[in-house]
Parts: C-alpha cells; structure tokens; sequence
C-alpha cells in the first residue's frame, strides 16, 4: 500500500427498515458502478493487450478482490450468491429468497494502475449489509479519492432516504 493511510468507515443503520423497493435501488446503483469499472478495466485491457510486457501501462487493471456480488443468508443456514441485479430479483420472484436472516451487498470497486510490472493497488471496498436489528455501511479504502467518496457519499445517501422505525435502541433516542 505504499505506505498510505487505510480509510475505514463504518455507519450503523439499526432502526432503518430493509423495504424491499429501496434495497432494489440500491443494489441496482451498485451494479451500475461496478459496471462501469468494468467497462474501464476492458477498454484498458485492449489498449494494452497488443504492447510488450515492457510498454503496458495501465491507468485500469483489475485488482484480484474487484467484484459485485449479493449474499443471501437464510433460516436453514445456506448462503446464495448473486452477481446480477437481475438474478437476485429473479430468486425473489420465484419466492427462492425467504426467511433471510440477512443481505449483503459487496461492491468491491479496487483497481490498479501503473506499469505492468510495477502496478499499484487502489483500494475501494463497499459493504451494505441488511439485518432485522443490525443492519450496516462500511466503506474501506487506501487513500483519498473524490469519484470513490462520490459513491460513498451517493450510497449514504440512499440508505438515509429509507424508512426507519425509532425504538429505545434508536442512535438519536434518549431515555427518560
């Protein structure tokens, strides 16, 4: 990591209600940004697949961890893995997805860039997770970067727009 300072944050969302309408918006919003990584780590790859080993130089590789991906975990104890928006809604509709004890969200968004022998790493890990009482936001990276804190920020975002239910375990709640 070149001695660059690990960012890690970390946001409960215990009182927010997992609505099924805005867990799909979410889960889209992180497809559409993994997938345009995508298309840059490709476009880059064909830019560079035809230059020596020597000449490669990348301003987007992938990084061994890149990914998007949904886990579902449920009642009896077995996870389901999805890599598409579309194939998580399509278990839902065919009622696969029941008794979930919770969803999970990984939006590994790290790339690296550099000569190709010298490559350096960046990065960007995104987890959502939705619990009945536990549900949460990390965000993980190496080093600043405005594009990435723009996701993180558009993500927040969207987790503060969810409906929640005030209890005494509530953040903002104070017992009398």
């Amino acid at each position: 990591m070149d001695g660059t300072k690990l960012i890690k944050d970390k946001k409960s969302y215990r009182d927010l209600l997992a609505v099924s309408e805005y867990v799909d918006d979410l889960i889209k919003y992180c497809e559409q940004q993994y997938a345009i990584l995508a298309t840059k780590i490709a476009n880059d790859a064909t830019k560079n697949e035809q230059l020596r080993y020597d000449y490669q130089e990348f301003d987007w590789k992938e990084s061994y961890d890149t990914k998007f991906r949904i886990t579902a975990y449920d009642a009896v104890h077995s996870f389901v893995y999805f890599d598409t928006f579309a194939a998580y809604r399509d278990a839902a509709a065919k009622h696969t997805l029941s008794a979930l004890n919770y969803i999970e969200i990984e939006l590994n968004l790290s790339y690296r860039n550099g000569k190709a022998a010298s490559l350096i790493d960046h990065k960007r890990d995104f987890v959502i997770r939705f619990e009945q009482n536990d549900s949460y936001f990390a965000y993980e990276s190496n080093e600043e970067d405005e594009n990435f804190n723009s996701i993180r920020d558009a993500i927040l975002n969207k987790l503060d727009q969810f409906p929640a239910v005030r209890t005494i375990f509530s953040r903002d709640e104070v017992l009398r």
